[in-house]
């Protein structure tokens, strides 16, 4: 029996046995004593203080046989408990942990199965964890003992004085700080870096990284301190959030593809957690097809709270709204057009999935409640309603199950393991954990940077000087991506690069060219042929390199709008309202005078050239391509 087995059912047999002796006691003793002094007598059975000669029956000395044995088990739990935490901590200066895990909510244990599993297929044997919750049975927990992962977890609160020294931070491997909030997970994440740069240095390995889960985004902005004067040899320090990721890695993996006659792709989201909310804000900042904002993306929202969850993220994101009364942004929005409808997920009506669809049939269908259970029926009633649909477009709509459970939830779908076969056929599942958290990665999202550090380094480039794929230029790209240390930055540059693939998909539909209708799947093998298309596209056509450069501009727009930037008045550019200089007004206010439309960019800008930079990004396009499957196979 392993340890959390023997002392859940220690936890139980002792005040169970405690109970039953004091019963069998006071029963005993009551005839002869009265109430009071029976109860007394019997608490004295615990300690062994009633003589032979005063037990009456068999049922008193079968409870001074359990009383002491239960007062000896409660006494072997405390102390087993304690010296079991000593011993763990011992070993731990041995073999110190591969994954440290501050926080052990489900989305740590569903990290840290994942982790488990890529050390173990990757060579390494099976990869230790440690972790600390304030809980005693946390998530985590649960998670090590069923999947019977090396490890272990303590209870305690790490921002407790000397609570993470013991854990040994600065010879970890990785430190995961995910609490479940926010700013609890930036102050641990400063004392976890006090810790390691306090700490003796170790005569070993690489640089512990830091990844701290900060899914406000506002308070990335903020949390830029954390990585001011880093020692690069000791600690490096990353931010994620998981949401966000996933929202990301889902619309790339599963992309809606409206049909010919659409200009804007039609998504219905069901659910109202926290992925929901990623994906939809994402959606409107990455499904541009159009730069015409009245053919922007349509998101339709369904789940229980799915109104609540929108009027929130409108008071987060007012750029989510439909119009402004504001002069400046209302020829600007919207970025989408969503409707809610306020039901069970797996209980849609067919009514409401048709009159969702009056205007445009749904590109895509995305289940995603909190709970795979609830995901998965949301998409099989989803599946159901598609076929009483009428119509191929209708019959083509892909269903993707969003699976965020800890455990590996798309094993249950595998149609060699699962009566559910056809199931599989109609819907495709996406495991959060398995395509978030990848083998070859360092830290989660680290492939899909590949082609976000070309976009930065084509950004860094002088006016004019174009960006060719070289391997030199490949490792300048690396180091300018490892620098660039504003998180909100880098996101733009991800949200950059992820939009290659529409241009893609554009530019495929408008060329016809056969090589770029099947980029998805040559893209992989022969990324040079994809790109010597691109190139021969864009080369014969002026109207299209055009057309993309005024898409990407409108990406820019929805982009910065939903981080929080607002248009800079004109009257307001040459001098620094509020007191500040230009260029702190910019990034302090988050004021950017080039939010306008692509004709209304000025033509000679002394600070930045917007038209030559949306051009410059859709003329790297070959190039980018090029240096990213370098990336990939260095």
């Amino acid at each position: 029996m392993k340890r959390e087995q023997l002392a859940r059912v220690w936890r139980r047999v002792v005040p169970a046995t405690a109970a039953l002796a004091y019963l069998l006691g006071v029963a005993s003793f009551l005839p002869a004593d009265g109430m009071p002094g029976a109860a007394l007598k019997s608490l004295q059975l615990f300690v062994i203080n009633v003589g032979p000669a005063e037990i009456p029956d068999a049922a008193g000395w079968f409870a001074a046989i359990l009383a002491p044995l239960a007062t000896a088990g409660a006494a072997i739990y405390a102390f087993g408990e304690r010296s079991w935490g000593a011993w763990q901590l011992l070993r731990l200066r041995a073999r110190p942990a591969d994954d440290l895990f501050v926080g052990g909510g489900a989305a740590a244990a569903g990290v840290a199965v994942r982790r488990a599993r890529m050390l173990a297929t990757g060579g390494g044997g099976r990869g230790k964890l440690v972790g600390i919750d304030l809980r005693e049975e946390a998530p985590l927990a649960r998670a090590m003992e069923e999947f019977d992962l090396p490890g272990f977890v303590l209870a305690g609160d790490a921002l407790a004085e000397g609570a993470l020294r013991p854990l040994l931070p600065h010879r970890a491997g990785n430190v995961w700080v995910m609490t479940g909030d926010d700013h609890r997970n930036l102050e641990v994440a400063r004392r976890v870096r006090s810790a390691i740069e306090s700490a003796p240095r170790p005569v070993r390995q690489r640089a512990v990284r830091l990844l701290v889960d900060v899914r406000d985004r506002r308070l990335l902005r903020a949390a830029d301190v954390l990585s001011a004067g880093l020692d690069a040899t000791r600690l490096s320090i990353d931010f994620f959030s998981l949401p966000r990721l996933a929202a990301r890695t889902l619309l790339r993996e599963h992309p809606p593809r409206p049909g010919e006659a659409a200009r804007a792709p039609h998504l219905l989201i069901l659910g109202a957690g926290e992925l929901a909310a990623a994906l939809l804000v994402h959606a409107a900042q990455h499904c541009v097809h159009d730069e015409d904002p009245a053919h922007c993306v349509r998101i339709a929202l369904a789940g229980r709270g799915a109104a609540a969850l929108l009027e929130r993220l409108r008071r987060a994101f007012p750029a989510l709204s439909v119009d402004s009364a504001d002069p400046m942004l209302a020829p600007l929005l919207p970025l989408a057009r969503i409707e809610v409808i306020d039901c069970d997920e797996a209980e849609l009506a067919h009514v409401d999935w048709l009159r969702l669809q009056r205007v445009q049939p749904f590109d895509a269908v995305y289940a995603a409640c909190e709970r795979d259970l609830g995901t998965l029926a949301a998409a099989t009633r989803a599946v159901a309603l598609r076929e009483l649909t009428p119509g191929a477009r209708a019959a083509a709509q892909p269903v993707i199950a969003c699976l965020q459970q800890p455990a590996d939830s798309a094993r249950s779908l595998d149609p060699r393991a699962s009566p559910a076969a056809r199931f599989m056929q109609v819907v495709q599942p996406f495991d959060l954990h398995a395509r978030c958290f990848r083998v070859d990665e360092t830290y989660p999202g680290e492939g899909q940077d590949r082609r976000a550090m070309v976009v930065h380094a084509v950004h860094q480039l002088p006016q004019g000087e174009a960006f060719a794929a070289s391997p030199e230029r490949v490792r300048e790209a690396s180091a300018l991506w490892a620098a660039a240390r504003q998180e909100d930055f880098r996101w733009s540059d991800r949200l950059a690069a992820d939009h290659v693939d529409v241009k893609l998909d554009l530019a495929a539909r408008a060329t016809g060219d056969p090589v770029l209708r099947d980029w998805r799947l040559l893209l992989a093998a022969d990324p040079e042929r994809v790109a010597r298309s691109v190139a021969g596209a864009l080369r014969a056509d002026a109207g299209l390199r055009t057309a993309l450069a005024r898409l990407e501009h409108r990406r820019f727009i929805a982009e910065r709008l939903l981080e929080g930037w607002l248009p800079l008045p004109a009257e307001l550019r040459n001098r620094g309202a509020s007191g500040l200089p230009a260029s702190l007004q910019k990034s302090v206010l988050r004021l950017n005078h080039t939010l306008v439309p692509f004709d209304r960019l000025p033509e000679a800008d002394p600070e930045i050239d917007q038209q030559a930079r949306d051009l410059k990004v859709v003329d790297a396009i070959p190039e980018i391509l090029r240096a990213e499957a370098m990336l990939r196979g260095a």
